[in-house]
């Protein structure tokens, strides 16, 4: 008999619950996480205590990302398969006709009703996947971090292939199964992030042991698992950091030559060791298919049968702006439909839709500021803001070519020209005048008084947002367009300096302190910065201060005290000046052995000269210089050596130093250092 029970408009499926349990992440978190969820609405954003790990990972809106890359529609019935808190469940659940899901724990699936409960398409069955017996066939079915568990659902010989042969029978001929889950040949398990569910370093590299309950496959594993249970992998998509909280998703189309660049905090549960660093190693690997090899997680559509189907479009390339307040954050999708592309901005949340109709209305205020550079044309489509996809070249990727030739002029000339560009034409120039919006924006405006503004200016107006198509320019992206009097320093210094996140090794080639005297810009770089980290305060967090940004580098921190880009950058720093002091003292000593050296090799001259006139007189004399002097020989070939061994030690360090400070993780976590602590 049925045992049902009701949360709101969400049914309960209690019929095969075993009355147990059999896994939490601990009575009293997973207690407090219901409690939230049954006390309204908000926490979806930035909860208190997400500075909790577990907390914010069951509850953040951001798992739900996974969802986007998948082809769900309106008439879909889905089958979701360990849902646990419902973590994926809402990124499903508004765009489908039926939801039913399946999860062993009933705390965690009350979690999921509570969360859920003004959605009158979700039903959740509480108990083990092979015990219940469903009366459809679905069109879609998800494995979102499920399948490696597989030994716990079905057991046997073949877990992974009896589990994927029993949900075939819940699947429609042509369904779409998704299943996201760890690359055992991910990046970071070679740079030496331990395996996720068992802890072990290099556990799935190495290969999994007889005891191991778990398991992970690479991505020819899993063609080959699907294939032998009756599936066709239609697909693939490349979530990064990782399937868990992705910030960037990509297709097959863009994985091998697309930007992947990430903050490398995403070991959650475990200390990590940094062997070295994943984004350069992706760069390195840039324009090769081993990029698809080594992605740390997979999102694999599969179809039941050989047929395949119809997308009505290609997701090329997702990247998720969602760390912003409610107000200002947004997806933006690469999407092909055909032989067009086109771009597709979308707001998290119903108070983001207004920023997007802000942006759409931008264009006509950067036409007459720039007539150099005209906006890309954007038009919405209901909520939906849609650019039209341009085929030329960036700005940065031009600046990229000439740090690969190690071209300095090349660099600073194509830096020059953005500032061009930006200053647009001379009406659009004023004097510099404090106002309500600025400081709303900026903070403080004393520093500027008088000096050189912008009536309208465009603070998205990167490198890596001016794009040439032949030699027209374009705006690709212009989120933040301003209509009040910026300083020109200010936005000259925020726009320039953001190839240097970019670019490792722009730095090396064109210091930024460089080029800002050669662009003229004379304010303080701190003064600069100050009014660069209160905008980013004022896009990342609301009015009462919450920041699911702030909130999201807290837990991690804090919960994990994950050894990060800083800490290395200091030891690296330490050392790289500890042996340079060493050498410095090394060079000294060398100093005085070469100056007895010379004194020893004159005084045995002078006794050379008269060595036939008092023979007798010197020999003995000389004797004891010319050993003194081979003694002093020795020891400076010894010396000579450690000097050389010291200055390749010191050279380490310091690229090590370089390559820390230099990388885009470091500078993004140096930047929120200094929202947080205002130093």
């Amino acid at each position: 008999m049925d045992r049902i029970e009701t949360i709101g408009k969400v049914k309960l499926n209690l019929s095969c619950y075993s009355g147990e349990d059999l896994y939490s992440d601990g009575d009293a978190v997973e207690n407090h996480i219901l409690d939230i969820v049954k006390c309204g609405s908000g926490w979806d954003y930035c909860h208190p205590d997400y500075a909790s790990w577990p907390v914010l990972y069951h509850l953040t809106r951001q798992r739900e990302n996974i969802c986007l890359p998948m082809e769900l529609r309106p008439g879909d019935e889905v089958l979701e398969i360990g849902a646990g808190m419902g973590a994926v469940t809402g990124g499903v659940a508004p765009f489908v006709r039926k939801v039913d899901c399946i999860e062993l724990s009933k705390r965690r699936s009350l979690v999921n009703a509570y969360r859920h409960r003004e959605l009158d398409n979700i039903e959740i069955f509480v108990g083990n996947y092979k015990d219940i017996r469903l009366d459809r066939q679905y069109d879609v079915v998800t494995l979102i971090g499920v399948l490696e568990y597989a030994c716990y659902y079905v057991g046997g010989e073949h877990p992974y292939e009896d589990f994927l042969k029993k949900i075939s029978g819940n699947l429609k001929e042509g369904g779409r199964l998704y299943i996201a889950i760890e690359n055992k040949l991910g990046m970071k398990y070679f740079a030496g992030c331990h395996e996720d569910h068992l802890g072990r370093p290099f556990a799935g590299i190495e290969g999994y042991k007889t005891g191991d309950h778990v398991r992970t496959f690479s991505r020819s594993e899993l063609i080959s698992l699907l294939e032998r249970t009756g599936y066709k992998a239609e697909r693939f998509f490349y979530p990064f950091p990782d399937y868990k909280l992705p910030t960037s998703i990509l297709g097959e189309e863009a994985v091998e030559n697309g930007e992947i660049d990430y903050p490398e905090f995403h070991n959650y549960d475990l200390d990590v060791l940094s062997l070295f660093s994943q984004n350069r190693a992706f760069a390195g690997l840039k324009g090769t298919k081993e990029r698809a090899i080594f992605a740390n997680s997979f999102l694999v559509e599969a179809v039941k049968g050989a047929e395949g189907f119809q997308r009505s479009s290609e997701p090329v390339y997702i990247k998720c702006s969602d760390e912003r307040t409610r107000n200002f954050a947004i997806t933006t999708t690469i999407e092909r439909r055909g032989e067009e592309k086109r771009v597709v901005k979308e707001a998290v949340w119903p108070e983001g839709s207004g920023h997007l109709r802000n942006v759409c209305a931008y264009a006509s205020l950067l036409r007459g500021a720039y007539p150099e550079v005209l906006p890309c044309p954007a038009h919405m489509e209901g909520d939906r803001l849609v650019f039209r996809f341009l085929k030329g070249r960036s700005l940065l990727e031009r600046l990229a070519d000439t740090v690969v030739r190690g071209d300095k002029g090349g660099a600073a000339k194509l830096l020059l020209l953005q500032k061009k560009l930006l200053k647009g034409n001379g009406e659009n120039e004023t004097e510099f005048a404090a106002t309500p919006e600025f400081a709303a924006w900026f903070g403080p405006a004393e520093a500027y008084e008088g000096q050189k503004a912008f009536k309208v200016s465009n603070f998205d107006g990167t490198a890596g947002n001016i794009f040439f198509d032949g030699e027209q320019a374009f705006f690709i992206d212009y989120e933040w367009v301003f209509d009040f009097p910026l300083p020109q320093d200010l936005l000259l210094y925020h726009c320039l300096r953001d190839a240097y996140y970019h670019l490792e090794g722009l730095e090396e080639l064109l210091p930024l302190g460089e080029l800002l005297q050669i662009a003229g810009i004379r304010t303080p770089q701190k003064i600069l910065q100050k009014s660069y980290e209160a905008f980013f305060g004022h896009v990342v967090s609301d009015e009462k201060g919450e920041s699911f940004a702030i909130a999201k580098h807290s837990a991690l921190k804090k919960h994990y005290g994950v050894r990060g880009p800083a800490p290395e950058a200091g030891t690296a720093e330490e050392a790289w000046r500890a042996s340079g002091e060493a050498i410095k003292a090394l060079n000294s000593k060398i100093d005085r052995l070469n100056q007895e050296l010379l004194s020893q090799k004159k005084k045995y001259a002078e006794l050379d000269e008269a060595w036939f006139r008092r023979w007798d007189e010197v020999r003995t004399e000389a004797a004891a210089v010319r050993g003194v002097r081979e003694d002093l020989g020795r020891q400076l070939s010894h010396l000579t050596e450690a000097y050389h061994l010291m200055e390749k030690d010191r050279d380490i360090w310091k690229a090590n130093f370089e390559t820390v400070t230099g990388a885009r993780s470091y500078k993004a976590m140096e930047k929120m250092r200094k929202v947080l602590t205002g130093k």
